[in-house]
């Protein structure tokens, strides 16, 4: 077993790449952003909608990265397979791959908690106030 002196910081950056690190971090913060001002400035059921789509985007940036990152690795892995470390590379390949789509999941978990309590508090207040004008 070979030692890898690379830290975990190091992996993480190199499974990512400057381009998907910077696309990832801004897909999140937008999608966060784009949510928060739906749930609060919304009016009907058309943002719920929108909602839906501005959670999913760090999702799907972490989804196109690790598409691309597995074509790339089964290309390198073809390119040069050498037998017995094959199967290192292959499992190196399969999780620096499928870390962008872990932190795409991560990422979307502010802007899921946001609508879904944003929405909640929104039906109650629409539901109370449907009932005090029923009252009067």
């Amino acid at each position: 077993m070979k030692e890898n002196p690379t830290s975990y910081l190091q992996w993480m950056l190199d499974a990512l790449g400057l381009n998907y690190c910077l696309l990832l971090v801004l897909a999140g913060v937008c999608g966060f952003v784009m949510t928060l001002l739906m749930v609060r400035r919304g009016k009907g059921d058309k943002p719920s909608i929108g909602i839906l789509l501005c959670i999913g985007l760090p999702l799907l940036v972490g989804l196109q990265a690790t598409v691309s990152g597995m074509i790339k690795g089964m290309i390198s892995i073809a390119t040069h397979a050498t037998g017995e470390s094959n199967q290192e590379d292959m499992a190196r390949v399969i999780a620096m791959s499928l870390f962008p789509l872990l932190l795409g999941i991560l990422l979307i978990i502010p802007g899921y908690l946001v609508a879904t309590i944003g929405l909640f508090r929104r039906s109650i207040r629409e539901e109370s106030e449907t009932v005090s004008t029923s009252a009067e």
